[in-house]
């Protein structure tokens, strides 16, 4: 939820960026080669549209950035941004891994084919189900990030007699007002300066049935400016570094997790993966020896993957704004801080321009979108909104407002319906006990 007024061309620079959308002569909107209004009307209103193409193209784009500037560079999918299967297959099929941090992510990675040498296993106290899965999975890597979950991994390698890989992830030092950076004293991560890191890169090492393989940092959510993200890389290097001189300790793999921005707004405002990938390689290049670079995008990957489709429903004038009330509610587009969901126009944008506000029409103050330009609207205008596609789905809870219908669509292909309200009723029957007909508006 964006607390500022975007510039005016920021939703159109953002619309051009996106390959799957397209204007037909009359200005009316298309996605995939299908009319945004025709997919309203034959699916009703709310709609979300996954785009697996989408996917797979911003995964090449990871690949691509960071593969022309590191030798050994394995991307993974964050598949907690989105579980659909067609989002997954889509990553996989562009030969990403995935990155788990829960027993449930772990099946998804198992039951849409992921390698077990293609997963990342995260997660803070983890259950002994996930802990035995995950040990199963001959090859995985897994992050380690609290002394607990050494123990429960180190056991269940232990009664497995199983070897398992192991990245321990640390909070190196830098400074702690980094743009779009993770608190240093969050729950994640060792702090590199207190020993707690070093202690537990020892009890890994000395563990008969632990394998030390692996540096881990991840300290970003959203990260839009290079320059801090090479401070937060310098001081992982760093940490590589004195692993050298400290314990000859060599990392076969340095992981730098993920947390990159949307991969349109990046671009839109003039900030590519490849500058991020320059700084990584600028500041990485103080480790004295070759390694294997892991990438864990999941925003990236998917937040442009998706757009969703809705009506306005009502509007309120204020002080110098136009509230549009709108039926893809907030419990989809959770208003997160730092979220931004783009409202742009579905029908031709000639008309007149006003500041409005997008909110949903529960009593509550949450907001989708501040302060953005767009065409006049009245009850019933359809409007397309970008960046939904991280997050959203997974988050999404039934209360209030209708669910929507949910798509996957590629170009020139009938769409694939992935679920409905008729789901969401019969989960609102087997968790509250009602029998609810939570249908989509089909009106014009």
């Amino acid at each position: 939820m964006t607390g500022q007024r975007l510039s005016p061309e920021f939703p159109h620079i953002c619309e051009r960026a996106l390959g799957y959308l397209s204007r037909d002569a009359q200005g009316g909107l298309r996605v995939a080669g299908r009319d945004a209004e025709e997919l309203l009307a034959e699916f009703g209103s709310p709609l979300m549209v996954f785009l697996p193409d989408r996917v797979e193209d911003n995964v090449r784009s990871v690949s691509e950035a960071f593969g022309s500037r590191f030798p050994d560079v394995s991307v993974h999918y964050a598949v907690k941004c989105c579980y659909y299967d067609p989002v997954v297959r889509a990553a996989l099929r562009a030969e990403a891994g995935i990155e788990v941090m829960s027993n449930l992510e772990l099946q998804i990675a198992e039951l849409t084919g992921c390698a077990p040498e293609r997963l990342v296993i995260n997660g803070l106290g983890r259950d002994e189900a996930y802990v035995q899965r995950g040990v199963r999975a001959a090859g995985s890597l897994h992050v380690l990030d609290t002394w607990d979950d050494f123990t429960a991994v180190a056991r269940g390698a232990t009664n497995a007699q199983q070897m398992v890989d192991v990245a321990v992830r640390v909070v190196p030092q830098m400074p702690g007002d980094l743009d779009n950076a993770m608190p240093l004293d969050s729950k994640l991560g060792n702090d590199a300066g207190s020993g707690e890191f070093w202690r537990l890169c020892d009890a890994v090492a000395e563990h008969p049935w632990l394998t030390l393989r692996g540096l881990h940092g991840h300290q970003f959510t959203r990260a839009s400016s290079p320059a801090d993200y090479g401070r937060f890389l310098a001081g992982l290097a760093a940490v590589a570094c004195e692993a050298v001189t400290r314990k000859n300790l060599r990392f076969d793999v340095i992981d730098i997790g993920g947390g990159f921005d949307t991969r349109s707004k990046l671009e839109a405002n003039g900030t590519p993966l490849s500058a991020f990938a320059d700084v990584a390689a600028k500041e990485l290049a103080a480790i004295p020896y070759p390694f294997r670079l892991i990438v864990e995008p999941g925003r990236y990957v998917a937040a442009d993957a998706a757009v969703g489709l809705t009506r306005v429903r009502a509007r309120k004038e204020r002080k110098g704004f136009t509230w549009q009330v709108v039926d893809l509610a907030t419990n989809t587009l959770i208003p997160v801080p730092g979220a931004e969901y783009i409202p742009i126009s579905v029908r031709s944008s000639e008309g007149e321009v006003k500041t409005s506000r997008l909110g949903d029409g529960t009593c509550a103050p949450s907001v989708i979108c501040n302060d953005i330009s767009l065409p006049e609207t009245v009850a019933g205008t359809p409007l397309a909104i970008l960046h939904c596609g991280a997050y959203t789905t997974v988050f999404a809870h039934i209360w209030g407002p209708r669910p929507p219908v949910v798509l996957a669509l590629r170009d020139n292909e009938d769409p694939e319906v992935l679920t409905d309200p008729r789901a969401f009723s019969e989960a609102a029957r087997a968790v509250y006990g009602y029998e609810l007909d939570l249908g989509p508006d089909h009106s014009p």
